[in-house]
């Protein structure tokens, strides 16, 4: 339920921060080709730190790769480290943009069991989890870098993320 409500709260703050720099929306005096920032939940699933690079596409769309480290996470109780790599597509020339892409975020596992045999208490093993983006981006004419955005895990469960940068 506590997922839902995040969801809601997510998608009516976006709305809110897209209609009101729609109406003001102005092209950036300078391109900026980098940016650094931190997520909350997202495709590290907790919280990440990110470089991204930003490649200008023909019509004013971008694309933009980043990769990034993301906090450690304990899952049923298996430790996870997560270096999520994104690949996104920015739409508009304006400093409010559409955000599509996707993500691939290999993932370093270990483990501790109790119930096992004495040879087999602990482990590690590696995984790609993989999920989509849909969000809104602001890239304000100063650097501020604000992201919202539906991260699905395209394996797992439905997600959400927020982020908050600089671009130079």
């Amino acid at each position: 339920m506590k997922l839902l409500q995040l969801l809601s709260a997510l998608f009516f703050v976006t709305i809110v921060l897209f209609t009101a720099t729609k109406s003001q929306a102005q092209e950036l005096p300078v391109f900026r080709k980098n940016a650094v920032y931190a997520e909350l939940g997202g495709t590290a699933v907790k919280a990440s730190v990110s470089y991204e690079r930003l490649n200008p596409l023909k019509k004013g769309n971008t694309l933009a790769m980043s990769i990034g480290v993301g906090a450690p996470v304990t899952i049923e109780g298996t430790r996870v480290y997560m270096v999520p790599m994104q690949f996104n597509w920015l739409l508009g020339k304006s400093a409010s943009r559409v955000e599509l892409g996707f993500s691939i975020n290999p993932a370093y596992h270990t483990y501790t069991s109790f119930k096992a045999t004495p040879e087999e208490t602990s482990g590690r093993y590696y995984t790609a989890m993989p999920s989509i983006r849909i969000g809104y981006r602001y890239m304000g004419p100063k650097g501020l870098v604000f992201r919202a955005g539906y991260t699905p895990m395209l394996v797992v469960f439905p997600w959400a993320g927020v982020s908050l940068g600089y671009s130079f």
